[in-house]
């Protein structure tokens, strides 16, 4: 929960050509208890000084992120209750304008030692004829039109283009856009040129304009 809450916050907060990690390490042992910390950092913009005293207080909401998203100000408040109260554990973060770490310490007891064989897992291969497909579709690029079957919003050029080359192997026509203003500007027709579709595929999390 508290890994979760580091995580939502990291990603609310970090531009979309940044990035976000998390480390596991294990600072010490006492006999069969360890001690570990887990971190999450991020490449945001850090946290102003001003507004660095109250993270860990209830109602302690900072600014709107770089995702537009916005919550109570009782999440970090809980996981310090949830790390210090529940488990004796340590919580804390550093900051910079390069970014943010997150990070709690806790006591795990270490259990029984027990050999086992990890069964192997199916692992899942496209369809020959997909792979075909995409490799042949590479360059493909979405070609402005004025009628298409789909228009695909998405921030991700990946996640465009993949999607793009994946609906032209049932002979789908697409239309792209980056974000949910675009999307609706084309739509409408109050932007340069007026888009029909028969069908929108659109991600629910985007800047300037969400799903």
């Amino acid at each position: 929960q508290v890994v979760q809450n580091f995580l939502s916050n990291a990603y609310k907060f970090t531009p979309h050509h940044g990035s976000v990690g998390v480390k596991v390490s294990k600072l010490s042992q006492n006999g069969n208890v360890i001690r570990i910390r887990t971190c999450v950092t991020d490449s945001g913009p850090g946290i102003p000084a001003t507004e660095r005293g109250r993270i860990f207080q209830p109602w302690g909401q900072l600014r709107a992120g770089e995702h537009d998203g916005t919550g109570s100000g009782l999440g970090l408040a809980l996981c310090k209750d949830f790390v210090e109260k529940g488990f004796g554990g340590k919580i804390d973060f550093t900051s910079s304008p390069a970014g943010s770490s997150f990070f709690f310490e806790i006591d795990v007891p270490l259990s029984e030692s027990r050999e086992f064989e990890l069964s192997p897992q199916p692992s899942f291969k496209p369809p020959e004829y997909l792979l075909r497909h995409l490799e042949a579709t590479e360059h493909i690029e979405d070609a402005p039109s004025d009628q298409v079957d789909v228009v695909i919003v998405d921030d991700s050029p990946m996640n465009r283009k993949m999607l793009s080359r994946i609906l032209h192997l049932f002979g789908v026509t697409c239309e792209s856009f980056e974000n949910g203003k675009e999307a609706v500007e084309h739509l409408t027709g109050t932007g340069d040129r007026f888009v029909r579709c028969r069908l929108v595929l659109l991600d629910k999390e985007m800047p300037v304009m969400d799903g």
